[in-house]
């Protein structure tokens, strides 16, 4: 998953390197027009005072100052905005990822659900393993993991444990090997991806199930989603059954279960070599390597450390609306930084000429530049 991360980043780092070089060439095209400016007035027989007049004009005229705000007085702007709203962006650029997104992919738990599972009536044997089942536990963060300890209380965590992604838990449990996780690999031979599996090395294993409610708000964000010309998907590592009520629920047509972290990583893969601008949407430690990957990403606030640093931008509250609301925020903000670039350089056509002609003062260019 840290392999995956640092590719992700070092993808995204290609856009800011690209509006760097934008920045750099300005400022260098606006001397030598100032030069060429003050060569041709030399060479048509005016004074060098004159000439250096001409050229100051239109450094004056020309200050990059319009030019350089166009872009990041909007992200300000935009940014602010939604961080009143309980949204908060990672980076400058990423707005103008949020806003070139056409496919969304969502994450089930913790995303798509509230990511506050509940456990289910506890047979005896798995009552009589909460507590041993609950020190594995309180080194995950699953969801799953975090319902167990809350259910178990406060206690110990096992030793020499070591979490594996998108599988479990293994540690020593007063000498004993333990593992926690799904059905596979603690060596149930059954599992519906809704539970959670304890053992202890050569005993049987125990299941604890959860339940996990759908965001209240999932079915009208997936179709806003879809009004905003967006594709939508949900990959899971959960239960084909699960994944499939849940994506009923939501109103998602399109969707895959039983996923690993490296599938969902090489499903943004394809979709982005496909020509797709991907949007990631996730909070678990599997979801880090796809949100790293995609062309922008989106965590809400309750995702572990290792996601919401991998994402573009993190929203608090339990509403699915603001991926939406994000989405639309961006798309407005990119439309104002257009129109604020276009009037920039329609206004440095119209005044270089005019300044290169001997028409306007510094006086008159430096009031020029201040409106």
């Amino acid at each position: 998953i840290a392999r995956l991360l640092e590719a992700g980043e070092q993808k995204k780092s290609r856009y800011r390197r690209l509006a760097d070089k934008a920045a750099e060439l300005y400022v260098p095209q606006v001397h030598l027009t100032a030069a060429l400016g003050f060569a041709a007035w030399l060479a048509f027989g005016a004074s060098p005072a004159q000439a250096a007049f001409v050229a100051v004009t239109v450094l004056i005229i020309t200050c990059p100052c319009a030019l350089a705000l166009a872009a990041p007085l909007v992200q300000v702007v935009a940014a602010g905005r939604l961080f009143r709203e309980g949204v908060y962006l990672s980076s400058g650029d990423a707005l103008e990822r949020l806003a070139a997104v056409d496919h969304v992919i969502l994450d089930k738990t913790g995303t798509l659900t509230l990511g506050d599972p509940v456990p289910t009536s506890l047979s005896p044997e798995a009552q009589a393993h909460l507590h041993a089942a609950a020190m594995l536990a309180r080194a995950s963060h699953h969801p799953f993991s975090r319902a167990l300890v809350k259910s178990a209380g406060a206690g110990r965590v096992a030793a020499d444990v070591r979490e594996i992604a998108g599988q479990g838990v293994v540690g020593t449990i007063d000498g004993r090997t333990a593992r926690l996780g799904s059905a596979a690999f603690v060596g149930a031979t059954t599992g519906t991806g809704s539970e959670l599996w304890f053992a202890f090395e050569g005993q049987s294993p125990v299941a604890f199930r959860f339940e996990d409610a759908i965001r209240p708000d999932a079915s009208e964000t997936i179709a806003t989603l879809r009004a905003l010309g967006l594709g939508v998907e949900l990959l899971s590592g959960d239960s084909p059954e699960r994944v499939s009520r849940a994506a009923s629920a939501a109103g998602i047509q399109h969707w895959t279960a039983s996923v690993s972290p490296q599938a969902k990583a090489a499903r943004v893969r394809e979709l982005e070599a496909a020509g797709r601008k991907v949007l990631m949407v996730g909070d678990g430690l599997n979801d880090a390597g796809a949100l790293a990957g995609a062309h922008a990403s989106i965590a809400p606030g309750g995702a572990v450390d290792v996601s919401r640093l991998a994402s573009d931008c993190v929203f608090s509250g339990d509403s699915l609306r603001a991926i939406a609301h994000i989405i639309a925020t961006a798309r407005t903000a990119r439309a104002r930084m257009r129109e604020n670039l276009a009037l920039a350089m329609a206004y440095n056509i119209i005044v270089i000429p005019i300044a290169l002609a001997g028409w306007v003062t510094p006086l008159i260019a430096a009031i020029a530049m201040s409106a």
